[in-house]
């Protein structure tokens, strides 16, 4: 009953409101715990000044095995399996274990997460393995992840504390231990349509945080990243996207400081035309993070189907390590977009200005329950 009433976003003396009835109901269904769920309001005229809300729901199984299969040209084939325990300890506590491969990396992430108190706030904890090599830079990380999240359909607000310890090796170059304790605060506002296949609306997404050098931290940053996505239907048929990330390190140097909060880009979502994560700092023969980032993109999506659409779009930004260094890097062309109800195709041909060269992105994805 606790969890029920934590889960719901209509408290008593509200005025009756059909949409937070639905919300109430998507939020049930979403929580993993049920596999149904119907709410509705009383209709007596007796109680119309306290009119009762009934919630009739289904269990779910607890436990329940996912895998999911996709490729990209930036990461290749990848697979991953996972194993989700709703009901840990009979406490409503949710296990969350999951391994994930493709090409360029392998990771494990084992985490568990309170239920929604009744102020909305969860609570987690998290551990996680990771090894990447890209762009002859390789690491392999070790996380421990405290979280304390606020969450609702279209807000977002979480405290982060991260310690990460970081093997690094830049090919022929260098290679070295890093430790980082890590905070941060993010933010995210979500007003699209749809999470998975938007076509109108807006998000927005800021973090601001930080590391200390006098506690455990080979060195001392601040960092900042902000992100903002923006759809925009044109009449029936088509849809205008635009896209802009940046992000600004705090710091004299990069050096000491873990590639999880340095900055690179080029790829499938960010700047097309060019090879997944190559634009950042050159060091000998690796491309790896710099201090700062700047990406922008405008699409247009015309709907040929409601599922199929072709798309035009020009992509540009680039990471660098001091300012005075920065050059956007183009990319632009066309793509075919489909969208279903277990995953997503995308494909462009996209010619990079700075390489000179067109390359092919594509990305598919599916998760199966």
């Amino acid at each position: 009953m606790r969890l029920v009433r934590n889960i719901s976003p209509i408290k008593p003396g509200d005025a009756y409101n059909e949409a937070q009835l639905l919300k109430f109901q998507k939020r049930l269904l979403a929580s993993g715990h049920f596999a149904s769920a119907i709410v509705y309001a009383g209709s007596d005229p007796q109680l119309a000044n306290a009119t009762p809300i009934f919630v009739n729901v289904v269990e779910s199984k607890s436990s329940r095995v996912e895998l999911g299969a996709g490729m990209s040209t930036n990461r290749g084939l990848r697979g991953f399996a996972g194993y989700i325990d709703q009901n840990t300890f009979d406490r409503a506590l949710q296990f969350d274990a999951r391994v994930q491969i493709d090409q360029l990396s392998e990771g494990v992430v084992a985490g568990l997460t309170l239920p929604r108190n009744e102020r909305d706030w969860r609570y987690g904890l998290a551990t996680g393995y990771k090894r990447q090599d890209i762009q002859n830079e390789e690491h392999t990380d070790w996380s421990v992840t405290s979280t304390h999240a606020y969450l609702i359909e279209e807000y977002l607000s979480r405290q982060s504390l991260q310690l990460l310890e970081e093997n690094r090796r830049v090919a022929n170059v260098s290679q070295e231990d890093i430790i980082a304790l890590y905070l941060a605060q993010n933010w995210d506002w979500n007003r699209l349509d749809d999470v998975l296949a938007p076509r109108d609306g807006y998000f927005l997404g800021l973090e601001v945080g930080g590391s200390s050098k006098d506690i455990v931290s080979d060195a001392s940053f601040g960092r900042v990243v902000g992100k903002a996505s923006y759809f925009l239907p044109v009449k029936t048929f088509g849809t205008l996207a635009l896209r802009m990330e940046t992000g600004w390190l705090i710091a004299d140097s990069r050096g000491d400081i873990p590639s999880a909060y340095l900055f690179r880009t080029g790829g499938d979502t960010t700047v097309r035309g060019y090879k997944y994560q190559s634009l950042g700092v050159q060091v000998g023969d690796a491309d790896v993070g710099g201090r700062h980032l700047l990406v922008g993109s405008v699409e247009y999506i015309q709907w040929l189907t409601q599922r199929l659409g072709a798309a035009v779009f020009y992509d540009a930004g680039n990471a660098v390590d001091t300012t005075s260094n920065f050059k956007a890097a183009a990319g632009y062309g066309v793509g075919v977009r489909w969208y279903s109800p277990i995953g997503g195709l995308n494909f462009d041909v996209a010619y990079g200005e700075e390489v000179n060269e067109y390359r092919i992105h594509f990305f598919a994805g599916f998760v199966f329950r």
